[in-house]
């Protein structure tokens, strides 16, 4: 868990260099999100599949993995306005994102639906 709150997450969180990207070109940074040959040396790709894996093979890391999220959005959700980190927001959001297929599963979308329920309620 050390290494998804430590070393992925901050690669999937919006950074300093996204934001210069953006504001120089913002075309330029969406043709940088889907480009192909940058896939292959990103750290946030890489980050992505450890994520995906971890998740598929070692079904155990998937709950402390959806608190983490949880405990992200939860401080994101109390804070006050001016003091919300949308870069942590998004890197959530990327982070679920690398394993919404397992989210999305037929055979388990009624468990991560109850799971869910009993986080935010």
């Amino acid at each position: 868990m050390i290494i998804v709150r430590e070393i992925v997450f901050p690669l999937l969180c919006f950074s300093d260099a996204d934001q210069e990207t953006w504001d120089a070109d913002a075309l330029d940074f969406v043709r940088s999100q889907f480009d192909v040959e940058e896939d292959i040396k990103s750290p946030a790709i890489a980050g992505r599949t450890l994520l995906y894996e971890l998740v598929t093979n070692r079904e155990a890391s998937l709950f402390p993995i959806l608190q983490f999220c949880q405990e992200v959005l939860t401080r994101y959700a109390t804070a006050a306005p001016e003091a919300r980190n949308a870069r942590e927001k998004d890197g959530v959001l990327n982070l679920l994102k690398s394993f919404a297929k397992v989210l999305t599963d037929v055979s388990a979308k009624l468990f991560f639906f109850c799971l869910f329920v009993c986080l935010f309620s």
